[in-house]
């Protein structure tokens, strides 16, 4: 959790998160750092872009600024990480919050440069004064009264005669409830507040929610059996799921004379999994996952053994990699070991030391065996020959120890198969904190036996004669500097300590750590030799430059780096095998040394091309139909080149003018170049033949033998030749009408979606609007008369207005709601859940709320799994959805 800011604090490196990462491949790594989130009615790692000040996204350490709304919703990160030949794994994921009202807006004391509610910024959430008169910001929600003199102690905005002399407080914990337990006073939060009038004063207690797309307060009613919501102490049940979401609650207190008070809000959170359902112990009554019940909480189904327990994610408290609960029995992904690194002089130990009793290291401790080997090379890379016990680790010698792990009785490593009956490990194994691949033994089946190799590199003796550094991120075209590496051998270390931020060199240089840009980090920086100045940590390789890696690394207590008399280093040094240079002379070689290695940045090879280009209609002319492309590895020139890029052809191979409208029926034909992009002036890609090249999804290929649809590549251009295989639509005649309207949608910010208008009972539309993203307006011409305007985008439920146009305007602003999202708050959650049981059991909901057209419009989209019922399994996908398992979600186009 990211610490607070102080009301007179600045943005700053207190402002910051860091999240790091460590990882081992047979080739160079790629980082990708992402956030989770809710995207096209899926679950999704979207790459973070775009670093602010003080940020890094780059390498294996993560530094991001905390969100302004992080005080209230977690943030989810993770790492994806790739080798050069595509295998990929993604971390774990990290969780990012914010003590409440972080950073609340610095310049509230005194009303300088005031901000309106609705606008955010990165000093967190502005809000807007509600005393008559003040327009100003203020950090707090209600308006503070210190001295109690009725009076708000920023604004002197006169409150009332109601004074409030104690705010709401959770003075009860929700409590996770005994598995014996029914629904009792331990799931009852209790909140309380007291306040002074001249006369008699009314207590309403709200809760805070989403309607129709506004958060706005609501008044709570139909208490239920132990609740209580009158007068100044609110007896509340937790909600089911208020072990996954925040309830916040407040009071509104008014007088006889109508002055009303409005208290802070108070938030409602129970422990994870609170009342768990009673009798997982035995499973007895079991139910399944479609079925609940709000007295018992979440009733949730075993993966294990198909029955219920109270768990989300199973306990395994001793780390064995089985169920506390149901002994069911997980796959081991990772084997953690601890093996003594080689000393000069001492014998070779085998004592191996084991994170998880699901598995153990074969053979015994206190001497060799077959199972426990260690070895011995002259240069690290052959000669490799095995130890005895007895024998001594030497200085300037390299060192290997092997051991087979087994499975405790039960278990299994992790495997994956890619010829039938064939398996091989799936495991990964971590020694000592570093990752390696482990191998399958001969004979042995991989999901009880592997073997785990580890490489210690070179012993070095007090003088530290060769340094390794290994895992070196070289430069590639137009992406940033990585900033990770490890060391091999022993005798020294990273020297992490060691950044380097611009600026820094300029003397009595005052710069926040959040507006510093680094070019030396966590002991590694680039130097450019071909422009001879540092690479910062924001820019981008350029493709044909010289890049200097510089590592920086320390001698351990009781080393030193190997020096001659003069103080000038006799090291050898090497940097991902190479042999490389040792810098550092005069008495600082003793204890620091920096290493340095000439990359020559390559191009990054391009093989497919992703093009997006609206279709033709009717009456448009070339000006309305730029080019985008989905990749900034590639762009269309300017120069040369007609309406934005593309040539514009009609069926009989005329090419169109500026303005020349399109016309309905004729299939239009496209003519696009595509060249690298730059930097520097220099080419920061090169196309690599075959390329493939896609407009629109579908791939540009010569399906219908007309001697056009083709792609044409050489490395520093793409010629692409494409035909609309469907017409332009209905052409507008007498169009004297507008329509227009805003448009609103959910999902994927990069997703794109249409709103069309058909002439009413027509299959053709006559007009398109494509928009990405989740907001936008468009505009159609056409003539008086009856029309259907239809709004669609992936993920979500077809939405359509009916209209008739009889004037110059007419105004039609258009929504679509995600499948499953029947609240139309732009979540698919528990919360929908909820409202579709209860409308299955005849209760009050959403789906009573609005006109016809909204309550048809809701029942489309409840209906999740499109069998023509809204039930209890509609509730049960949305929720597998929203706690990430698979459901129809996953299927739905």
């Amino acid at each position: 959790y990211a610490p607070v800011c102080g009301p007179n604090e600045t943005y700053d490196e207190s402002n910051i998160a860091h999240f790091s990462v460590k990882a081992i491949g047979e080739t160079e790594l790629t980082y990708t750092w992402c956030r989770k989130v809710y995207s096209g009615g899926n679950w999704v790692y979207k790459p973070l872009t775009d670093p602010e000040e003080g940020e890094n996204y780059e390498g294996p350490n993560l530094d991001i600024f905390v969100y302004t709304d992080s005080c209230y919703e977690d943030t989810y990160l993770c790492c994806i990480i790739t080798d050069k030949k595509g295998n990929e794994v993604r971390t774990k994921e990290v969780v990012l919050g914010a003590a409440h009202n972080y950073q609340y807006y610095i310049f509230y004391k005194n009303h300088k440069t005031p901000y309106k509610t609705a606008e955010r910024s990165r000093y967190g959430h502005v809000l807007q004064c509600v005393g008559e008169g003040c327009e100003h910001v203020t950090n707090l929600r209600p308006h503070e009264d210190g001295d109690q003199d009725g009076h708000c102690d920023i604004c002197d905005y006169e409150i009332g005669e109601i004074l409030v002399t104690k705010q709401p407080k959770d003075v009860k914990n929700v409590y996770v409830s005994s598995p014996d337990e029914d629904y009792d006073e331990s799931n009852i939060a209790h909140f309380s507040v007291e306040a002074v009038g001249k006369s008699s004063l009314t207590y309403t207690w709200y809760r805070r929610q989403y309607v129709n797309n506004k958060l706005i307060y609501v008044p709570l009613q139909n208490p239920g059996k132990l609740e209580n919501y009158e007068g100044p102490n609110l007896d509340i049940l937790a909600p089911e799921d208020s072990c996954c979401n925040a309830y916040v609650y407040c009071c509104f207190i008014t007088d006889e004379e109508g002055n009303q008070v409005k208290t802070i809000d108070a938030i409602l959170r129970a422990k994870h999994n609170y009342q768990y359902y009673k009798y997982y112990q035995s499973h007895e009554q079991p139910f399944s996952t479609k079925k609940t019940q709000r007295s018992n909480g979440h009733i949730l189904q075993c993966v294990g053994c198909g029955e219920v327990t109270k768990l989300r994610n199973h306990v395994d408290a001793d780390n064995d990699y089985c169920c506390d609960i149901c002994d069911y029995v997980k796959g081991i992904f990772y084997v953690e070991l601890t093996v003594t690194a080689p000393k000069e002089g001492q014998k070779p130990g085998y004592t191996v030391g084991s994170a998880s009793p699901a598995y153990y290291a074969a053979g015994g401790n206190s001497n060799y065996t077959q199972y426990r080997k260690w070895y011995v090379s002259d240069n690290g890379t052959d000669g490799w020959t095995l130890m005895n016990a007895n024998s001594t680790f030497v200085a300037g010698k390299y060192y290997k120890f092997s051991v087979d792990v087994i499975t405790a009785s039960g278990r299994e490593f992790a495997t994956y198969s890619l010829v039938q009956d064939v398996w091989e490990s799936g495991a990964w194994a971590v020694v000592n904190g570093n990752y390696i691949l482990p191998k399958k033994k001969n004979g042995q089946n991989p999901a009880h036996y592997l073997t785990v190799e580890y490489n210690f590199g070179v012993c070095n003796d007090s003088i530290v004669e060769a340094i390794s550094a290994v895992g070196v991120t070289a430069p590639v075209a137009g992406e940033k500097p990585s900033y990770s590496y490890s060391i091999s051998g022993s005798g020294y270390q990273m020297n992490t300590a060691k950044n380097r931020y611009r600026n820094d060199y300029l003397p009595g240089a005052s710069i926040s750590v959040a507006e510093r840009e680094y070019y030396i980090k966590n002991g590694i920086g680039w130097f450019d030799l071909t422009k001879s100045d540092w690479v910062y940590e924001n820019e981008t390789f350029i493709p044909g430059h010289q890049y200097q890696a510089n590592v920086y690394l320390i001698a351990e207590d009781g080393y030193e780096f190997a020096h001659s008399k003069w103080y000038e280093p006799t090291i050898t040094a090497t940097v991902n095998g190479y042999t490389a240079e040792a810098a550092i002379t005069g008495s600082d070689c003793v204890r620091y040394q920096e290493v340095r290695y000439t990359f020559t940045c390559p191009q990054k090879d391009i093989s497919q091309i992703e093009l997006k280009l609206n279709l033709p209609r009717a009456g448009r002319t070339l000006a309305d139909y730029p080019v985008t492309s989905l990749a900034a590895d590639y762009y269309v020139p300017d120069q040369n080149y007609a309406f934005g890029g593309i040539y514009w052809y009609d069926d009989e191979g005329n090419m169109l003018e500026a303005n020349d409208e399109f016309v309905q029926g004729v299939h239009y034909k496209v003519e696009i170049k595509l060249i690298p992009a730059k930097a520097d002036g220099a080419n920061t890609s090169r196309f690599v033949s075959p390329v493939s090249a896609y407009i629109n999804g579908e791939e540009v290929t010569d399906t219908e033998q007309n001697d056009w649809d083709a792609v044409y590549p050489s490395s520093n251009a793409v010629y692409i030749y494409y035909t609309f295989s469907k017409g332009a639509s209905v052409a507008k005649s007498n169009a004297n009408a507008r329509v227009y309207g805003s448009i609103t949608a959910f999902g994927d910010e990069n997703g794109t979606g249409y709103v069309r208008i058909y002439a009413k009972d027509a299959p053709e539309p006559i007009d398109e609007k494509v928009f990405t993203g989740r907001s936008g307006n468009y505009e159609f011409f056409v003539s008086n008369g009856d029309y259907i305007v239809e709004i669609a985008k992936s993920k979500h439920a077809t939405r359509t207005y009916a209209i008739t146009v009889s004037s110059d305007t007419t105004l039609c602003d258009v929504t679509a709601w995600l499948y499953g999202d029947v609240t139309g708050d732009g979540n698919v959650n528990g919360t929908d859940a909820m409202q579709i049981n209860r409308y299955a059991a005849g209760k009050a909901s959403v789906f009573t709320q609005g006109d016809e057209s909204l309550i048809a419009y809701r029942k489309l989209i409840g209906d999740v799994t499109g069998d023509g019922n809204i039930n209890g399994t509609d509730a049960m996908q949305i929720n597998r959805y929203a706690a990430g398992k698979n459901s129809v979600f996953n299927s739905l186009p």
